[in-house]
């Protein structure tokens, strides 16, 4: 005669299997890191009382799901950083486990000077090689190149949020390279100035970058060449909420001998259909937005140019110049300098799709 199964012990044989499962399984968050200013290399690093000096020591320490803190003061080239700083890939590192670099305290943003960095393209502030990192709340300036450089086809699924770059010998914040689906969030970028004038933009996404790059919440100023550059960009970017204002001119005013474009959208013929929505582009030397030699349908969605107060000798300047092939512009304006009243230095290509806002294609 078969038996009836008793409940109770039927719970326990399946608990006691769950239980065999998970014997030697070794499960424990991520060490976090800290980094001050004043720490010292042989201190443990994972406490605010104990911190390290350097940010070479807890990056390399840092595993995936680590944050690495830096706390509130500057850190200098030469003796917090020896050299760039390489935010390579973490082993298990994904989007719900992310490695990260970041202010202790946001409200207090830790500075890091590379003031003596070489000038180089080698002379980048922070290098992120691998995917999934998360830099948030720092300010980076006078690198003997980029500040923050996404490059390679490693480099993916990043986010740069709420970080500020200033007076860098190249482009602030740069994404090229097969570099893919990396997000640049509330970040400003100013006063960067190359030998030349004519490569330093306040972010870029330019030179065979990968596919799903954007740009959010963004502000460009006073960059020798242009505030946003998408030269050479063979895929898709979207910039959405973002201003480029001044590019082409030294925070004195006077014009500098780069391009001067708010937003360049495009480059070397890349057809590609680029979305470019609520952004404003106000006062900078030689164009507002820009198709720069590309023919695709970009979208520009809920965008303003300014003029600038003077326009600099020799240049023939325009609010809008999207001549390049068929573009598709829904409530866009085109304004004199610091008012509403409307401009016509715009160029729109014949065909185009325009609707609302103040212009019309006729070009």
């Amino acid at each position: 005669m078969l038996k009836k199964n008793n409940p109770c012990m039927t719970f326990v044989l399946l608990l006691t299997l769950l239980l065999t499962m998970f014997v030697g399984v070794n499960v424990h968050a991520a060490t976090n890191y800290y980094v001050s200013p004043t720490g010292n290399d042989s201190n443990s690093g994972t406490s605010t009382s104990s911190p390290f000096k350097t940010i070479e020591k807890a990056v390399s320490a840092a595993t995936a799901g680590s944050t690495v803190y830096l706390l509130p003061g500057t850190y200098t080239y030469g003796t917090n950083m020896s050299s760039t700083i390489v935010l390579g890939s973490k082993s298990g590192a994904s989007t719900s486990n992310r490695p990260k670099l970041m202010a202790y305290d946001s409200s207090n943003k830790p500075v890091l000077n590379f003031s003596g960095q070489p000038i180089s393209s080698s002379s980048i502030g922070i290098n992120i090689t691998g995917g999934y990192w998360t830099v948030s709340g720092l300010i980076i300036k006078n690198c003997g190149d980029n500040a923050i450089l996404m490059k390679g086809s490693s480099s993916t699924y990043n986010i740069i949020n709420s970080c500020e770059t200033y007076s860098n010998a190249d482009t602030g914040i740069q994404i090229s390279g097969g570099a893919s689906y990396n997000t640049v969030k509330y970040c400003v970028s100013k006063y960067n100035c190359d030998s030349s004038q004519g490569n330093a933009d306040g972010f870029a996404c330019k030179l065979s970058p990968g596919a799903g790059n954007t740009f959010d919440n963004c502000v460009a100023e006073y960059n020798s060449d242009d505030g946003y550059d998408l030269y050479q960009c063979y895929t898709a970017v979207t910039i959405t909420n973002s201003k480029a204002n001044y590019n082409g001119y030294f925070s004195n005013g006077t014009a500098t001998s780069g391009n001067g474009e708010g937003f360049k959208l495009g480059g070397d013929d890349a057809n590609v259909a680029h979305t470019v929505t609520n952004c404003s582009a106000a006062g900078n030397q030689k164009k507002g937005f820009s198709s720069n030699n590309n023919p695709g349908k970009t979208v520009l969605t809920d965008c303003i140019a300014y003029e600038p107060q003077t326009i600099a000798s020799g240049v023939t300047y325009y609010n809008f110049n999207m001549i390049n092939g068929p573009v598709k512009i829904t409530n866009c304006y085109s304004y004199k300098y610091n008012s509403t009243t409307a401009s016509t230095k715009y160029r729109i290509k014949s065909g185009s799709t325009v609707s609302g806002g103040n212009m019309t294609a006729t070009y």
